[in-house]
């Protein structure tokens, strides 16, 4: 078994009737079990590289494709989108779009079921579903009445009962309070850290997620312009200047001390509680506080 869940080669995709691709020879690689971040500007070209990734390019959607796709060893030009569902699940970001059952229980069993499994294992994922999105109390309620997080959380859960071995999400929290952003992040970490799900993660908020990433691809008119580790591409803050994208607010403070000629040392601070240390150190001399 690859130790790669997704590998992709030179990746051109451009739509029927479209004057220019919409994808230029992407080449990007996500290992098992981790967690990529995606970012860019509108119209980047985010949900076109989603779509052959589940496989609706080129299986449903008509025009041009070069290149190679696989996820979770399937090559995506020789399987079913049904095969290839059981491999990778997108969750968008308004849940209300791909929730349409009037319970709970039902959202989760609709994809299983849908696989034709017998009834006791697709009754088997209903409960492991439950369990992961931490709504096991909640089956027999209407999704409509649940909050914005819950509900996006069924959306996920409604993914994993699929058991798919990538789990790609598209802004899940950008509709959301920051009670439910919370939520839903915290379960994207559960799923990756108890369940081993490989995460392609899209999402504007910055602050909020570059932490959780093991790697980051910006991606701007259909190429990948910048790739690495989170350090490696918030540490080059003019070229996401250029696009509109900005790092997470400790990595921008520390290029802006830099401008000022403050000579700073270690590792480029990502999350907000890194900041903080970085401000301590200068405010006592780098003695303890």
């Amino acid at each position: 078994m690859s130790e790669n869940a997704v590998e992709v080669q030179d990746l051109t995709f451009q739509y029927m009737g479209a004057s220019q691709p919409t994808l230029r020879e992407i080449n990007l690689t996500i290992r098992r079990g981790e967690i990529a971040l995606l970012i860019g500007p509108t119209g980047a070209g985010k949900s076109t590289l989603y779509h052959c990734l589940n496989g609706l390019i080129p299986n449903l959607i008509r025009g041009r494709m070069g290149g190679r796709v696989r996820v979770a060893g399937l090559d995506t030009s020789e399987h079913t989108v049904p095969a290839l569902a059981q491999k990778v699940g997108i969750v968008f970001q308004d849940p209300e779009i791909q929730i349409f059952s009037l319970s709970v229980r039902d959202e989760l069993a609709f994809g299983p079921e849908n696989l034709g499994l017998a009834k006791q294992e697709v009754l088997n994922r209903i409960q492991a579903a439950a369990h992961a999105i931490q709504l096991q109390d909640l089956l027999d309620r209407e999704p409509a009445r649940l909050s914005g997080g819950q509900q996006q959380s069924v959306a996920v859960g409604s993914v994993w009962s699929m058991l798919p071995e990538v789990v790609i999400l598209d802004e899940p929290t950008s509709n959301l309070d920051p009670e439910g952003s919370v939520r839903v992040l915290e379960l994207v970490k559960r799923l990756n850290q108890e369940y081993g799900k490989t995460i392609l993660l899209a999402e504007h908020k910055i602050d909020e997620v570059a932490a959780l990433a093991d790697q980051v691809f910006v991606l701007d008119r259909g190429q990948i312009v910048l790739q690495g580790t989170p350090q490696q591409v918030f540490g080059e803050p003019a070229v996401l200047h250029e696009l509109g994208l900005v790092a997470p607010a400790a990595a921008e403070l520390t290029h802006r001390l830099k401008a000022y000629g403050i000579p700073l040392e270690g590792e480029l601070p990502i999350t907000i509680e890194d900041g903080v240390k970085l401000l301590r150190r200068l405010l006592t001399g780098g003695q303890p506080v």
